[in-house]
């Protein structure tokens, strides 16, 4: 499967390089690979743990005048590479003479796993278990249509067609089609006020509740609020509820920063469980940076809990940055080590 998707991501950018002469295309992307050792103490005996020998993610964006194609390759690509377009009416549009003044038009397909709606929340973490509608027929591909005013409002519509069609029921978890297959998402985003922005989601079929999902987000930027210009401050929150099983999954960030320093902290509910991470960075000397982070597992019992430590190292040059990250958790006395490299372009 690596060489099947090297192959064809070298293929895509023969043929944008090809075309980029005739027409104006900018091609942007990353590519990051490495390893990870865990060692795992034992009676004082330390021994390499082989649960993940390592993670390659490739991601490349061709943008056009009036679109954007995008191309992702999972971790370890252990599934078929995701391909996505987002064609940009509005654009094409007003290249045809047709003024549109404040309002956006954008609609996009592609072979998604799943499709959340509009979100206000800043997710430094990247972990964030968010409404997803469930597109659980013939290989997940929705398309959605994202119409804008200016700040004041933005709604997204999205669903798989397909899903519609076929009325066939879902043998193995005996859910008509009706009710498993038919998934829409319908959301909206607006910033009322300048530094205050919100957002609504609902989906009928969610991707972890076969009874749909409502989910609700804002951010806050304080600082701009303020008028503080020597440093950043945004708090956001965001929530999801489940409806079913009625789960609800509760997310809250700080995020701040200060000249060359930035951090950030994030408190968690999720399934009844609390955790909190924090971080911190220092970009002060040229080409390095420099983070540790604290993450605490259940901060209800943070002494039976695993508490994870760790930090971490980037040196760039020559347009690559080299990494070396590193972590500590103390419930399963496990030391890791993760080199990577990563290439942007």
């Amino acid at each position: 499967m690596k060489k099947k998707f090297v192959l064809t991501l070298a293929l895509v950018l023969l043929v944008v390089v090809g075309l980029s002469a005739a027409t104006p295309l900018t091609v942007s992307g990353s590519f990051k690979a490495g390893y990870k050792l865990s060692f795992a103490t034992t009676n004082a005996i330390a021994g390499v743990n082989k649960a993940a020998e390592g993670d390659m993610d490739a991601v490349v964006a061709i943008t056009g005048d009036f679109w954007k194609v995008s191309l992702s390759g999972t971790p370890v690509f252990d599934a078929t590479m995701a391909a996505s377009a987002e064609i940009y009416m509005d654009k094409a549009l007003a290249a045809q003479g047709m003024d549109m003044g404040d309002l956006t038009l954008k609609m996009a397909i592609g072979n998604k796993k799943d499709l959340g709606g509009l979100s206000a929340y800043t997710n430094s973490r990247d972990a964030l278990a968010g409404l997803k509608m469930a597109s659980g027929f013939v290989g997940a591909y929705p398309a959605s249509v994202t119409v804008g005013y200016g700040k004041l409002v933005t709604v997204l519509v999205g669903a798989d067609p397909v899903s519609f069609v076929d009325q066939k029921l879902d043998v193995v978890a005996g859910i008509p089609a009706l009710a498993k297959n038919n998934a829409i998402v319908l959301s909206a985003k607006s910033e009322p006020v300048e530094g205050v922005t919100a957002a609504v989601a609902y989906t009928n079929v969610d991707a972890n509740s076969a009874k749909g999902a409502i989910a609700g987000s804002v951010a806050v930027d304080v600082a701009k609020l303020a008028g503080i210009e020597d440093f950043g401050l945004t708090a956001s929150a965001y929530d999801v509820f489940l409806l079913s099983g009625d789960v609800n999954k509760l997310y809250v960030e700080l995020k701040g920063s200060y000249d060359k320093i930035s951090a950030w902290t994030e408190y968690r509910i999720v399934n009844k469980v609390n955790d909190m991470k924090l971080s911190a960075s220092y970009s002060g000397i040229e080409n390095v940076g420099l983070s540790a982070f604290v993450e605490l597992n259940d901060i209800t019992k943070v002494v039976a809990s695993s508490t994870k430590v760790g930090g971490g190292v980037t040196y760039t040059m020559g347009g690559v940055k080299y990494a070396l990250d590193a972590d500590y958790a103390s419930g399963s006395k496990t030391f890791t080590m993760s080199p990577t490299v990563k290439i942007s372009f």
